[in-house]
């Protein structure tokens, strides 16, 4: 047998094996948190938190080399450099000379106590650097405060009798991903020398457009809605998304926010037949969940487009397929829909101008020096060609449409080169065609909103009376109510919404 080790050589041991993981997750947090940043930018440590909970099967490839590249690969060289410096048993004896006296001094390796310090500030540093970078400790600060805004004015869909007209009006819902006022020329508000989205900016002037100024404008990054995921949970619910770190209520299994009632929720209680199209693997961010639980008839993605011969079996390009497929895909799924005979709702998300730098498909130009312009230009012309072909279609003159970006663009280096020396405040766009509601300049223009606003205004568009014109935490746009945005300011908003609230977890996440 063995002999046995003191008790304190173990204890020893242990601690000398804790310190060096806690070391090594520091080191990788701020690597990983460098990529994310420089990638990425600011979106907040509510994306990120959701990112880590939830189960990113079906992310594009090209997210996964970038990370395995830039951050896992120097963060792994960076570990075995610390372990070879001030491990014991790792690093080499190295010896430094120097000519002091006629003396060899030996500095390597170095004595317990200091090496546990290096380690120690290493850690601290890289700690310090991962949480300015992704946001932590200004989330962590807001989660020890509690907010009254779910209990004060938080509308529950469920107990408003939102009234259709008496012919119901179908809806076509638009979400282009990342799509914002940036792209336009700076003379139409945008950033540009030039114009990207020359339709999108055509299609938002001729129609009805909510702006924050006189022109054609948006709405601002909003806390809990700066993904694609908590942007439809917003757009569809009125309310953010906000990831409960006190027991992940969001598993694999988990029903998702049984507490609200959606958009979905409101069309299937109507009688609408509806069906959700992404050119990617619906499941990712839990989407399938999202809107299958909420009302949702149909949704088809990646695995039944073969099924329906869209594209051919084994047919993959960047998320899943490009944007040229969907709109195919979203003609199809139109005619079987209007062949039901019963009013429906179509939501489509756009997927090739996800960051970063987009996909150039097949229909692509080159008319600008930025591939993520190109990818943007090809986007729009797809989105005008695919509202032209609606407005052939024999249900166009019964069919509100939005066409609206889901949350601010996540291209950090392209921003970052667009933007250089120009101070612009970035907006998410939107558009409402055949929208029933008259809409006066001093209730579109000039207004202070949020995405969540969206969902009530969404029905106000379709002809639907909403009582109190407040669902969710959204306020219907068309009515000139003030929304909380008017009411609180948006980072007055925001800031209440990143606070911890038992009434959001206990009634829209468990349910009860």
């Amino acid at each position: 047998m063995g002999r046995r080790l003191p008790v304190r050589v173990l204890a020893a041991r242990l601690a000398e094996g804790l310190a060096g993981a806690v070391v090594v997750a520091s080191v990788l947090a701020w690597f990983a948190s460098v990529w994310y940043r420089h990638r990425f930018g600011d979106t907040g440590f509510d994306s990120i938190l959701f990112t880590l909970l939830f189960d990113v099967e079906g992310a594009e490839a090209g997210q996964f080399r970038s990370f395995l590249l830039e951050a896992l690969l120097p963060g792994a060289v960076a570990v075995l450099a610390l372990a070879a410096l001030l491990e014991p048993r790792w690093r080499a004896r190295v010896d430094l000379v120097a000519r002091r006296s006629g003396r060899r001094v030996r500095l390597w390796p170095l004595p317990a106590p200091v090496a546990a310090a290096a380690c120690l500030a290493v850690a601290a540093a890289c700690l310090a650097g991962a949480s300015a970078n992704t946001g932590f400790r200004k989330w962590l600060s807001a989660r020890t405060e509690k907010t009254a805004l779910y209990a004060e004015r938080y509308v529950d869909p469920k107990g408003v009798a939102v009234a259709f007209p008496e012919k119901k009006r179908n809806l076509v819902c638009i979400y282009v991903e990342s799509a914002e006022t940036t792209f336009f020329s700076r003379a139409q508000g945008g950033a540009l020398p030039v114009c990207a989205v020359p339709e999108l900016y055509r299609l938002a002037a001729d129609n009805v457009n909510f702006s924050h100024d006189g022109g054609v404008g948006g709405w601002p990054r909003t806390t809990g809605t700066s993904w694609t995921v908590g942007a439809m949970i917003a757009l569809t619910m009125g309310i953010p998304f906000e990831v409960p770190v006190e027991g992940n209520a969001y598993g694999k299994h988990a029903a998702f926010l049984p507490g609200a009632w959606a958009l979905g929720d409101v069309l299937h209680a109507a009688g609408y037949r509806q069906a959700l199209i992404v050119g990617s693997d619906a499941a990712f961010g839990g989407r399938d969940k999202l809107y299958g639980q909420h009302g949702t008839d149909e949704i088809l993605d990646v695995s039944t487009a073969p099924r329906d011969g869209v594209v051919p079996e084994g047919y993959h390009k960047w998320w899943g397929f490009e944007d040229a497929v969907l709109f195919e895909y979203a003609k199809l799924e139109l005619a079987r829909l209007a062949a039901d005979g019963r009013p429906f709702a179509l939501t489509l998300l756009t997927v090739d101008t996800h960051a970063t730098g987009g996909f150039v498909c097949d229909r692509c130009r080159n008319d600008f020096a930025r591939k993520y312009e190109n990818v943007f230009a090809c986007t729009s012309r797809q989105v005008a060609a695919f509202v032209d072909w609606l407005r052939t279609q024999p249900y166009w003159n019964d069919t509100t449409v939005l066409v609206c970006g889901d949350h601010l663009g996540h291209d950090h280096r392209y921003f970052r080169d667009a933007l250089a020396g120009f101070r612009y405040d970035r907006r998410v766009y939107n558009c409402f065609l055949n929208a029933v509601p008259p809409a006066p300049p001093e209730r579109t223009k000039n207004r202070v909103f949020s995405p969540m606003d969206l969902y009530p205004t969404v029905l106000a568009a379709m002809g639907c009376t909403i009582p109190g014109e407040r669902l969710g935490l959204g306020t219907n746009l068309f009515s000139g109510e003030p929304t909380l945005a008017e009411e609180l300011g948006t980072d007055g908003l925001n800031a209440e919404i990143a606070k911890r609230s038992d009434e959001y977890l206990f009634k829209l996440v468990l349910g009860r």
